[in-house]
């Protein structure tokens, strides 16, 4: 089973013109609506792949009608918090020619009770799972929320024996990485800064990311170089070739590495991560058999 964590869903909400007049009333040709957030669209892949997922984090009324709908639609469990206010929203505008204006709504912040609703719920579902299985978490953290918020997720999955596996940024990811998470995905850029210098080679990334994992206790970092994805263990590290930047890759990665963490370790997390980049959290849905193939296709390099 999977528990994904998304503290800061989003609401998309599309219209297409034929062309946008500044000033002036714009008849539409079609809207669409969808809801995003990395948990959500982690637990959506992951369904698809036939695991076991349950989608949790915070939600408005307004949102909640439409986050349980396309989870619903998914087959996806929910277990989200109601708050006051308004979900984060992003407003698209296309026209013909595939120009885009997009207006943005932080959302409202969270407040300390709601944290404390949701930390009880969490505290309810990973007692309802067994060993092996894992908790992932990523994404935005929103208004009202530090960042050590990761860091604490991750302490109480570990207290139940349920591996965590954090795809998070910048400060969001410095706490969590510390707190020792069973993997963690994270960019070149992000192993520079906890380093604190330029890494020069795969080598040296796979040194630094060894002594955080020396420092933290984690099992797992996952590196996304710019040709490459690197798994570094405290034992062994493997590469993987790995092509461009699309829609969902980084989200994809990481719903890779959670279905992979439910059963397999070593060369078995990074084939499922990079085969995730290439499939998962796309416009079209994965068939596990395609995930599983391209997964055995991907071609694994023990680094001396």
């Amino acid at each position: 089973m999977v528990l994904t964590m998304t503290l800061s869903p989003w609401v998309e909400r599309k219209v297409w013109l034929s062309e946008l007049e500044y000033g002036k009333d714009n008849p539409m040709i079609k809207t669409g609506e969808s809801v995003s957030g990395r948990g959500i669209r982690m637990g959506m892949a992951l369904r698809e792949l036939g695991d076991e997922v349950l989608c949790m984090g915070f939600c408005s009324a307004e949102g909640e009608r439409i986050i349980s709908q396309v989870l619903a639609d998914a087959g996806v469990e929910r277990d989200f918090i109601k708050v006051p206010g308004a979900l984060r929203m992003r407003i698209a505008i296309y026209d013909e020619k595939g120009a885009a204006t997009r207006c943005i709504q932080q959302g409202t912040a969270i407040e300390g009770r709601a944290v404390e609703q949701m930390e009880v719920a969490y505290a309810r579902n990973l007692s309802e799972m067994g060993e092996g299985d894992v908790a992932a978490l990523g994404g935005h953290v929103p208004l009202g929320i530090g960042p050590e918020i990761y860091a604490e997720l991750i302490g109480m999955a570990k207290d139940r024996k349920v591996r965590a596996v954090l795809a998070a940024q910048e400060e969001n990811l410095e706490k969590g990485i510390l707190a020792g998470p069973y993997a963690a995905l994270l960019c070149k850029e992000d192993l520079d800064g906890l380093a604190g210098r330029a890494l020069q080679s795969q080598r040296e990334c796979c040194a630094a990311a060894r002594e955080i994992l020396e420092q933290s206790g984690g099992a797992y970092l996952c590196v996304e170089m710019q040709e490459k994805l690197l798994l570094v263990s405290p034992q062994k590290a493997f590469s993987a070739q790995i092509f461009g930047e699309q829609k969902g890759m980084r989200a994809g990665a990481a719903a890779g590495l959670a279905h992979a963490a439910q059963h397999g370790t070593g060369e078995t997390l990074l084939r499922c991560a990079a085969a995730g980049r290439e499939l998962l959290c796309k416009d079209t849905p994965a068939q596990r058999q395609c995930f599983e193939q391209r997964a055995r296709e991907i071609a694994v390099e023990e680094i001396e």
